[in-house]
């Protein structure tokens, strides 16, 4: 959806062929990247949604059609998503070539990531980790990666 900043009113709409779940965007570069909740995740161009996607980013099909977080790292060189097979997908951009997939668990949901200079965080629904005080369990992991290093 593209909408008029001044008053929100909505200029065009583009409806996408699936489900969709979580999407990041980079207004800088002018790009969407949407969990397409089949096979990965799409790669779009903000200016030109109806041309469909310009890349794809493959992983294995999903067991569970689950939203998955994706998010941008390295001033958008690197795209990471989350999956429902224990794995943590690392791709290039321009390429989609997968770069690194960081295993964590044989199988389970990890849906929520995170990018910095130097890390990937991801929560999974494998390892609970009890943080001190009251409040509610949290599940995280943090695991530096080769990727963000380089």
């Amino acid at each position: 959806m593209k909408m008029k900043t001044s008053d929100g009113d909505i200029v065009s709409e583009y409806r996408c062929d699936s489900v969709i779940g979580c999407a990041v965007v980079s207004i800088r570069k002018g790009l969407v990247v949407i969990d397409n909740a089949q096979n990965g995740f799409c790669l779009y161009r903000l200016d030109e949604p109806l041309r469909g996607p310009i890349r794809s980013f493959l992983t294995n099909p999903p067991k569970v059609r689950v939203p998955k977080q994706v998010a941008f790292g390295k001033a958008t060189r690197i795209v990471v998503g989350g999956s429902d097979n224990g794995s943590v997908y690392i791709f290039e951009r321009k390429t989609g070539r997968v770069l690194e997939t960081l295993r964590h668990a044989s199988d389970g949901l990890v849906q929520t990531v995170s990018v910095s200079a130097t890390m990937i965080c991801y929560k999974d629904s494998n390892l609970e980790t009890r943080i001190p005080g009251p409040g509610p369990r949290y599940t995280v992991c943090y695991r530096k990666c080769l990727v963000c290093t380089r």
